[in-house]
């Protein structure tokens, strides 16, 4: 019983992972890449798939809702339907499932289980579903073979609007599944980006023929029925293509009319270890070739600052995430990484993926996650699957995880600009109201910003923390439940991962201590609520110092009080904070305090469980809001003055928006900012963000330290080491009012 929250909690938010196909195909031929060290996954929620590895390299993924033995009658006729197939079996193979779909029934489908191939007979089991009289699409995936052997590629058989009005058997035929879909990248120079090839001989053992100008691609291609989604999508990782042959990313149809189209998002990395990444799309099934104009290939290059818990000589590695967004809505996407060292922490890529026009119907979209790998983890992990021959298999492999800050999502946007698109701070906490996937496009309007507006590198400003509360009633527990989850946002909406190893955590119920380890938080607060006390209140004390700013220790100290005598027992929270100058520029340093703002985000967010459909989200419920400044490190604080903007109110996931001037902010140097949040309820929390912005063209870290009246007495190096004057990296600085500082020299 003790995991029952941790298992329904994951059901609830798996409806915040992207939108994925009803079959995904994973086609992973690696073994030839130039660099070992790099990685391309899927970034979809495979878990809500049953998996199947059809062939060396290949898996086929069929997802398990609505699936025919989940199939309960109710009001509605249904009908039985029977398949059979017919093939050369020299030259495809039926694999997988049967999906059964159509534009008229939302997100409604239905599909056999899997099948098992009969060698005597030739035949198929299990190929029978069970659905309401209606009209449909059904597709049968397939993989074409050489002689009878799986090389590359797959095939799909859609039959189009097939009315099915009474128990009935399909015949699907594979004859003409002989229409061959491919991708075409370019370099940006206009060259066709062309993988080396590769031979087989008779015992299919590959030689390399040297000539490509890329070493690595990936790429998820998406067959979409126009009003619906994508049907089935086709996941592929390549170092190499056959020479003569079917190429890895080809996708084999029968003739399908105008209802569907193809879209396609591209990573690939050419032989000077440059990183591309392009989106290809047609609008006709006649276009059997998806390509792109290099000519609206854009460079973008983003420099991190890496934390306090970096464990990489200051360094830190590359990885991101390309996304495809349909109309509007994630589908899912592929995970990258090149895990090795950024040079000057700086990232780099080519991108041509300019946003579809917004009147543009079933509009696809690529969108980028840039990810700094500040904090690397090792760890043995071990794995066991079936072969596609039956062979039950284990692997036991040492793992090296990273830990990140996450930049903001970009887009190329309609004015071919490179643009950052701030969605919030956490999935959960945009999922729509009654439930569903949450938007992938657009971002706040407020928060999103395009290249010339951001001043300085992530990880270099001290973040808010977007705490999410899911504080229930007798929904996972016998008595009221309170789950915290902290999530560090930067001044540019990066999201700091990496801090999450680094918080200082204390909860208590009224004066008793329940927890004081935020890596125990989860189950120290459900085992506490199995306990079901009386109702009493809840206080949590969290500290992350994970970061340096400008030379001087930062610090997030956020303070929350939760009132469980109240209907209402959730405290507020921010989701976002930044400080823009007098030219729209968003930055937190400014020459002087005339034209300087702070604007920030928040709401009393309050969450949701209906088990009835089993989802969940968040409302967003008034507050008031008290802001303050002090020196850093002082305590003199000074209120500042902050208005709502109503017309910049903006759910889910951001709140109530307010802005205030710092123009009446006296002195020079870095100021610390408070900013609480107080419900209707009485429930609170407070944040002190330290330092918050400066004043004044000032240099901190050289020279002595001076923090409101309280001056340097000694300076030591990090392992103790006492010495006279600051000495080029971290110096740890003991101050005549007894406290201690950590401070970057540079």
């Amino acid at each position: 019983m003790k995991n029952f929250k941790l298992i329904l909690a994951l059901a609830l938010t798996a409806m915040v992972m992207p939108s994925a196909a009803q079959t995904i195909t994973v086609n992973k031929q690696t073994a030839n890449c130039k660099q070992k060290t790099e990685l391309f996954k899927p970034s979809v929620d495979l878990s809500k798939y049953n998996k199947r590895v059809v062939a060396n390299g290949v898996e086929m993924y069929n997802k398990r809702d609505n699936s025919a033995r989940s199939i309960k009658k109710d009001a509605t006729e249904y009908v039985t339907v029977t398949f059979k197939y017919k093939f050369d079996n020299s030259k495809i193979r039926p694999e997988g499932c049967v999906v059964i779909y159509g534009e008229n029934n939302g997100d409604t489908y239905y599909s056999t289980e899997f099948f098992d191939y009969d060698e005597v007979n030739n035949g198929f089991s299990n190929c029978v579903c069970q659905v309401p009289v209606g009209t449909y699409d059904v597709l049968a995936p397939a993989y074409p073979l050489v002689d009878g052997e799986y090389i590359f590629g797959i095939s799909n058989e859609i039959l189009e609007q097939v009315s099915l009005k009474q128990d009935t058997t399909i015949t699907i035929d594979f004859s003409d599944c002989t229409n061959p879909y491919d991708v075409k990248p370019l370099l940006p120079n206009g060259e066709e980006a062309v993988l080396n090839k590769f031979v087989i001989n008779e015992n299919y053992e590959r030689t390399i023929i040297p000539t490509g100008n890329i070493s690595e691609a990936a790429y998820q291609i998406s067959l979409i029925l126009k009003g619906y989604g994508a049907v089935t999508q086709n996941w592929v990782f390549t170092g190499s293509e056959w020479e003569g042959g079917i190429n890895t990313t080809t996708m084999f149809l029968n003739k399908l009319s105008d209802r569907y189209k193809i879209g396609a998002a591209g990573i690939f990395v050419d032989n000077n270890s440059n990183c591309h990444i392009v989106k290809l799309e047609n609008q006709s099934m006649s276009e059997h070739l998806l390509t792109h104009d290099a000519s609206n290939y854009l460079c973008y290059q983003e420099t991190f600052t890496p934390s306090l818990s970096n464990n990489m000589d200051n360094k830190g590695v590359m990885a991101l995430t390309a996304e495809a967004v349909l109309d509007n809505e994630q589908i899912g996407g592929i995970d990258y990484g090149a895990y090795s060292p950024l040079p000057d922490n700086t990232f780099k890529l080519y991108i041509d993926a300019v946003q579809s026009e917004s009147n543009e119907v079933d509009k696809y979209d690529v969108k980028i996650i840039p990810r700094f790998g500040d904090k690397d983890v090792t760890h043995v992990e071990t794995y066991t699957w079936t072969d596609w021959d039956g062979t039950l298999v284990t692997e036991v492999d040492t793992v090296v995880e990273y830990q990140f800050i996450n930049g903001l999502p970009i887009i190329i946007n309609k004015n071919k600009e490179i643009e950052y698109v701030n969605l919030g701070a956490n999935g959960v906490f945009r999922m729509p109201e009654g439930g569903g996937s949450p938007a992938g496009l657009p971002g706040h309007p407020q928060f999103s910003y395009v290249k010339n507006q951001k001043a300085l590198n992530y990880g270099s400003n001290c973040p808010i923390n977007a705490v999410m509360l899911e504080n229930t009633n007798g929904v996972f527990s016998a008595g009221k439940d309170a789950y915290l989850e902290c999530n560090y946002i930067g001044r540019y909406g990066e999201k700091r991962d990496v801090d999450m190893g680094a918080v200082k955590a204390e909860v208590k119920y009224n004066d008793e201590i329940i927890c004081n380890n935020y890596g125990t938080m989860a189950d120290d607060l459900y085992n506490f609520a199995a306990q079901a006390k009386p109702d009493g209140v809840i206080t949590a004390h969290l500290v992350n110092e994970n970061m340096m700013v400008d030379g001087l220790q930062g610090s997030n100290i956020t303070d929350i009080y939760c009132d469980q005598h109240n209907e209402d027992w959730t405290a507020p929270t921010l989701q976002m904070l930044q400080f823009m100058d007098a030219n729209g520029n968003i930055t937190d340093r400014f020459d002087s305090a005339e034209g300087g703002t702070v604007e920030f985000a928040g709401g009393d967010f309050n969450y949701i469980v209906d088990l009835n459909v089993y989802t969940s989200w968040f409302n967003c419920k008034e507050q008031t809001v008290d802001v303050s400044y002090a020196p850093y490190g002082g305590t003199n604080w000074e209120t500042l003055d902050v208005t709502e903007i109503p017309e910049n109110f903006y759910t889910p996931g951001f709140g109530y928006f307010y802005r205030g001037s710092l123009q009446n902010v006296e002195g020079d140097g870095w100021f610390d900012l408070k900013i609480k949040l107080t419900d209707l309820s009485g429930n609170w929390q407070e944040q002190t963000i330290s330092p918050a912005f400066r004043i004044g063209n000032i240099q901190s870290g050289i020279g002595n330290v001076k923090v409101g009246n309280a001056t340097e007495v000694a300076r030591y190096t990090v392992d103790g080491r006492a010495i006279g004057a600051p000495q080029a990296g971290v110096n740890i600085v003991k101050m005549s009012d007894g406290s201690v500082k950590k401070v970057w020299v540079k």
